[in-house]
């Protein structure tokens, strides 16, 4: 049998997800979301590590969190679905692999 890669999600949702995605491989370092930029697609994280930060007008980072995979983001899902530019910044700290939808 076959590791899942979307844990978190039932088995048939998990794998409609899988068929209609596309998984990508990026570098540690390069950024996933930034700030005020439109987000037209949900990002699960099957491995690696994200942090997910605000910079406010005076230039300091607040820290929201840091995914480690497998999981997904909440928030960057619900700014997809409700299609508003988001308010964070997605770094990625580690190589991930990732799925986008």
């Amino acid at each position: 049998m076959d590791q899942r890669v979307l844990p978190f999600f039932s088995e048939s949702l998990e794998n409609e997800l899988l068929r209609y995605s596309k998984r990508i491989e990026a570098k540690g370092g390069s950024y996933l979301i930034t700030m005020n930029s439109p987000v037209d697609s949900m990002f699960f994280l099957i491995t690696g590590t994200v942090k997910t930060y605000r910079v406010f007008t005076n230039g300091k980072k607040h820290l929201l969190y840091l995914l480690n995979g497998p999981t997904y983001c909440a928030l960057s899902s619900l700014c997809c679905l409700t299609e508003r530019s988001e308010e964070h910044t997605s770094e990625l700290q580690s190589p991930c692999n990732l799925v986008c939808r």
